[in-house]
């Protein structure tokens, strides 16, 4: 995530500097949540595991009263390429903005449209004193242009902490020779979002 000390506002300041920003993506932010579009940018191909995204989820997962909820949709040629949902709350003091959705989730959209949208999401986000985004489809390197650090290397990884996901048949299978529908859970890797935990 990106902490707010100064030191760490310096070198955010150096790194905001540097980076130039995504032509050809117009980006959109919206207060409501366009479940329509998500959806549509959720389809998965050969996706990571993950949480079904569809209508319901959407509406059950950002029906959080205590959340400032901005939909950030970036459009390319007219149509929506790729969106992030950023729920802002107050938080142990904190004011805290998480990229709580980053979609689509398959490696389709093109890192300059993830460019985009993280562009206007730290533009929109300079007075939070923390902001967040989980694991997801953004490449590494487009992260690190906006001054984001991995939780799983120095210096955040002395601060963060691990999750560990188990999954398990509660249907009474045996779970040597289970799976999700004709899919061997140990086969693909997991996606998780911030949404999903």
């Amino acid at each position: 995530g990106r902490l707010a000390t100064p030191p760490v506002r310096g070198y955010l300041r150096v790194r905001d500097r540097l980076r130039r920003s995504a032509e050809r993506v117009r980006i959109e932010r919206r207060d409501e949540l366009p479940v329509g579009a998500l959806t549509g940018l959720a389809t998965p191909s050969r996706a990571p595991i993950h949480v079904v995204r569809h209508r319901d989820y959407y509406e059950w997962r950002f029906d959080n009263p205590r959340w400032e909820t901005t939909t950030y949709l970036a459009q390319r040629d007219g149509s929506p390429a790729a969106a992030c949902v950023v729920c802002r709350e107050e938080r142990g003091g904190l004011d805290t903005t998480a990229i709580m959705e980053t979609v689509p989730r398959d490696g389709s959209a093109e890192p300059q449209t993830f460019h985009a949208l993280l562009e206007a999401v730290v533009e929109d986000a300079t007075d939070t004193d923390v902001l967040k985004i989980g694991d997801g489809p953004i490449p590494a390197s487009v992260l690190a242009r906006f001054g984001f650090w991995p939780n799983d290397e120095p210096p955040i990884s002395r601060l963060a902490t691990q999750s560990t996901l188990a999954v398990r048949p509660v249907d009474g299978t045996d779970p040597d020779g289970w799976g999700i529908g004709d899919l061997d859970p140990t086969e693909r890797g997991w996606c998780l979002s911030l949404a999903d935990q």
